[in-house]
Parts: structure tokens; sequence; C-alpha cells
């Protein structure tokens, strides 16, 4: 009996040696500069297009209780929600943002004006962070890399959602870019801003949705929209056309253009013209 007693008591003594052992290591492990840049390293290393999930169309959940908002990309309707993958192919979701102003922006590596905005975006998100701010900027067809080299070159670190398929810009009704979406902590659109801003424009707006949480009833307007318009004022209406993928027609006796040109040089210009009291993509 004693000595079974004394082996229980020895192997007991030699797997504590061993927990220690292995708890020490561990802990060394961590304290370990070059280890911790390889773990680094590993979550943090770009991934390729075939490694990324394409993005998806998510059931939006409820705002918080006396919030009454129906599902849309309009001013006023809370943003659609949806799933996406980052650079790092890591998924998150637009809801995660829930709590906090969240700007959406829409750009792609071939849009120059995109290209110029994106900086100002970061700027605009760097200063308003520390008050909450969130910024999604939500890439349209580009692969990994071309979107990667696109914001490495201009020294852009946003979190990027890529959108492979254009399915989160079809659902939001992007036809031309860039385009901004900001929403409050509530997820509820409060300005839809067309075409490229300033860094001025975007701290101006992130400061509207920062303000919403001491809301006093007033809303931010859609740009480029105007509401109780008096009567005898041309209307300008923008519709997809039968030309071809991706035209524009513009329905008025003598403008007609691509999407890419109305978008950069006709479209923006346009909003806020006076005599101009609609205008729908």
């Amino acid at each position: 009996m004693f000595g079974l007693h004394r082996r229980w008591n020895l192997l007991f003594a030699w797997v504590t040696v061993i927990a220690v052992i292995v708890a020490v290591w561990l802990w060394a492990s961590s304290l370990n500069p070059d280890a911790k840049r390889a773990r680094d390293a590993a979550e943090d290393a770009p991934a390729s297009r075939s490694a990324i999930r394409p993005a998806a169309l998510l059931d939006t959940p409820p705002a918080n209780e006396g919030i009454v908002a129906e599902v849309g990309p309009r001013r006023g309707q809370l943003a659609p929600d949806f799933e996406a993958s980052d650079l790092h192919g890591r998924r998150f979701r637009l809801s995660d943002y829930r709590g906090n102003p969240t700007i959406i922006n829409f750009w792609a590596s071939w849009c120059t004006a995109c290209k110029k905005e994106l900086p100002a975006i970061e700027a605009a998100a760097r200063e308003h962070e520390i008050h909450g701010l969130r910024v999604v900027a939500v890439n349209m067809g580009d692969d990994p890399d071309t979107a990667r080299n696109s914001l490495k070159a201009r020294g852009v670190t946003l979190p990027v959602a890529l959108d492979l398929d254009s399915v989160v810009a079809e659902r939001y009704g992007v036809r031309g870019l860039p385009v901004s979406f900001f929403l409050d902590a509530n997820g509820v659109i409060q300005r839809v801003q067309f075409g490229e801003m300033s860094e001025e424009m975007v701290s101006r707006f992130a400061l509207e949705i920062l303000d919403q949480r001491a809301n006093t009833g007033a809303s931010p307007e859609v740009v480029g929209t105007q509401s109780g318009s008096p009567p005898n004022q041309a209307t300008l209406k923008v519709t997809l056309d039968a030309f071809g993928p991706g035209t524009l027609l513009v329905r008025t006796p003598i403008l007609r253009c691509s999407a890419g040109f109305c978008s950069s040089a006709f479209i923006v210009p346009l909003m806020g013209t006076p005599g101009i009291t609609q205008l729908d993509w």
C-alpha cells in the first residue's frame, strides 16, 4: 500500500514538473520578439483573391428601441447590413459598427477622384477616431493586391471591405464613384454624398453624425436633392439606358454621357444647382 502511494506521488510530481516546463516555455515564447513578430505577420499576411470569400447581404438588425426606419440606401433609412472580407481575408459585418457613427465610402483603384479623396477620409477618420467615428472603405471589384497597392501608394490604412462582385454596391444603388454614406450611431443614413470630398467636407459631415447623439431633430440633407421645391422648376432624371452596359442617359434634349464622365464631370457640379429639384440615380 505504501509503495502504491509512493508511485502516485512520484507520478504527480512528474506531471507537475512537465506542466511547469510547458508554462514557462509558453511564457518565454510570448516575450520573444521574433516569435511575436512571426505570429503577427501570419495574422496580417495579405490574402490572395482565391482566399477572399464574396461579400454577402445580410438581414439588417433593427435599430435601437424608439428608432423607426425602414432598410434602404437613402437618407433616413437604416443602412443595409452586409458581410465582407478585408484585405487579410478576415470577415466582418457592417452591424459590428453599431453604436459608432460610421462612414461607408465606395471606391475603386481606377477611379481618379476616389484616389484623391481617400487620404482626406483617412485624415478625418484619424481626427475623429477618439470621438467614436469609424470608416468602412468598400472596394468595388478590385483584386486584393490591386486594392492594397492603391492604398499603400497613398499611405491610406482605412479598413477595407472587398466587394468583388459589387453586390453591396448594387444594394446601395451605387452607379458612379466615389459615393459616401454617413451613418449615425443607430445605423441610420443621415447624408449621402456623391462625388469627391475635401478633408474639410469629410470632417464637417462627420461632425454631423457625431452630433446626432445629441440631435434635436434637424437632419442633414442628401447632397443634390431638395424637397418642397416650388413649381415650374426643371427636373433632371438619370436612369440606366439601353445603349450599352454601364451607360447612363440624362433625360434632357441635349445631354447624354457615360457613367464615368457623368459622375466626375457632369453630375457632381449639378448637385445643388438652382432649378434642379431632384437628382435620381
